[in-house]
Formats: structure tokens, C-alpha cells, sequence
């Protein structure tokens, strides 16, 4: 997505001068981003995640009007700092690999949203959707083992007399020298 918005965003807002004139204009660049493209994103991703949990599209569209501002705050946190040193220090040939960096951490922010919500329950009811219940747990029968009474490792081969060196790959162990 970064190789499409970016360079519409710096056609719609491009960076002039330098001191505060620069910073005015990352800002808005950022206030942009923000506005623009977060909504896009957020919505997606909660459209698609809330599909393949219930496929049902109350549940999506109830989904996203209870977790978009919660994450649109988040996003926020996250995404403005980043893209004002996006926008104002990291060179152009670095900033999707900076933004991909930063989105490893985003997409663990995004996995756990929605996580203990009381919603989520009742939905799955109303939806029928239901998993399996899980089977109970049976202790361990066996008395306390002692680390004497483990099985030793199995001993390593021994080493191969190929005259070939050992940091070599063993597919290569064949090869004729």
C-alpha cells in the first residue's frame, strides 16, 4: 500500500522549505495520512477480520463502529510520530522498509484488538457460530521422574570421511572435488 500512497500523498502535499515551513509541512502531511488513508486501512482490516470470525455482516458493520475509534486513537499513537520522522528524516529509498519495520509491531497492536471484549460472546451466540468445547485436561500419571531416569540423548554420528569441510552444506557432501 506504502508503494501507491506515498507518492499520491507527496503530489497532494509536497514538503517545501526548511525550518518551520518544512515542519508545517510534514505536519500536514501527516494530518493528511491521518485523515485520509488510517479510515481506509482500519476499516478493512476490521471488515476482513470480523468476516472470516463470524462471516456475518451485522457482526461486521457492529464490529467496526465498536472497535474503529479505539483503534483510530491507537493508530494515532502509533502512526503520527512515525510518519513525522518518515516524512522528515528517513530518506525516500528507506521509508518502506521503515514502514514495514513499524507495521511488524502495528499488526501485533492490531492481532490482539478486540481481545476480552464483552461483544464478542454474544455476537457468536446471535450468529450460531460456535467452536467445539475443549476436553478436559487429564493430570500426569506418571511418578515424579528424576533428570537420572530420562532417556540419554542419542548418540552423534560419527564423522563422515569425505575430505570434505565440515562448514560445507551435506548435499554437497556427494559432490565430485
Amino acid at each position: 500500500i506504502c508503494h501507491v500512497w506515498f507518492p499520491i500523498l507527496e503530489r497532494a502535499v509536497p514538503l517545501r522549505g526548511a525550518g518551520i515551513e518544512m515542519g508545517r509541512s510534514v505536519a500536514t502531511r501527516v494530518a493528511v495520512d491521518q485523515v485520509v488513508s488510517s479510515p481506509i486501512n482500519l476499516g478493512a482490516f476490521l471488515g476482513w477480520k470480523s468476516f472470516w470470525e463470524n462471516m456475518n455482516t451485522d457482526h461486521i458493520s457492529q464490529t467496526i463502529k465498536q472497535e474503529m475509534p479505539v483503534l483510530l486513537s491507537k493508530n494515532l499513537i502509533v502512526w503520527a510520530p512515525v510518519h513525522m520522522l518518515t516524512f522528515s528524516i528517513i530518506p525516500d529509498q528507506w521509508r518502506v522498509l521503515w514502514i514495514g519495520s513499524v507495521s511488524i509491531l502495528w499488526g501485533a497492536i492490531l492481532s490482539s484488538s478486540g481481545k476480552g471484549s464483552e461483544q464478542t460472546p454474544k455476537l457468536k451466540q446471535e450468529s450460531g457460530f460456535s467452536l467445539p468445547p475443549e476436553p478436559p485436561r487429564q493430570p500426569c500419571s506418571s511418578p515424579g521422574l528424576r533428570t537420572e531416569q530420562l532417556a540419554a540423548p542419542p548418540p552423534s554420528p560419527p564423522p563422515l570421511n569425505t575430505g570434505v569441510p565440515r562448514f560445507l552444506p551435506a548435499a554437497w557432501v556427494g559432490w565430485k572435488w
